[in-house]
């Protein structure tokens, strides 16, 4: 359930809401649904999955983006330091109907964007239950 804060007059603040509430503040898990993501694997999303990881890379606490079940189309993501991204897949044999990440365009899916410490980078958080398809040619970095 999405904590909407749209009311209109007469609304009834349940249980449901409140608990989608502390698990959105209190957890701090971000939705990419939640800024316009749509995973149908036509719609590019990286401008609404690239915005939810800047708010998560913002904050101070470390932060979780999750990604509901999809294909998500997208162009690189920069992904900061401290953030983990995750997705819905829980096996290989579920990878392919859960969560994907589809290449758009050449060029990496992922980036990560190292924090610098004592003059050296480093990079901490987690990539979690999601597939990625693209170029295989192109492959680096493994």
């Amino acid at each position: 359930m999405t904590a909407s804060t749209n009311f209109s007059s007469g609304t009834v603040v349940t249980s449901e809401w409140l608990n989608a509430v502390d698990a959105n503040i209190f957890e701090y898990v971000i939705n990419v649904k939640n800024y316009g993501a749509v995973g149908d694997g036509v719609t590019n999303d990286t401008v609404a999955i690239q915005a939810a990881l800047d708010e998560a890379g913002e904050v101070t606490a470390l932060r979780r983006v999750v990604m509901p079940a999809g294909s998500y189309l997208v162009n690189t993501l920069y992904i900061p330091a401290g953030v983990t991204l995750e997705g819905e897949s829980i096996s290989e044999t579920t990878a392919r109907t859960s969560t994907k990440l589809i290449q758009a365009s050449t060029g990496d899916v992922i980036r990560f964007i190292p924090q610098v410490t004592g003059g050296k980078n480093y990079w901490f958080g987690a990539l979690r239950r999601f597939a990625i398809f693209g170029d295989t040619s192109a492959v680096s970095g493994w």
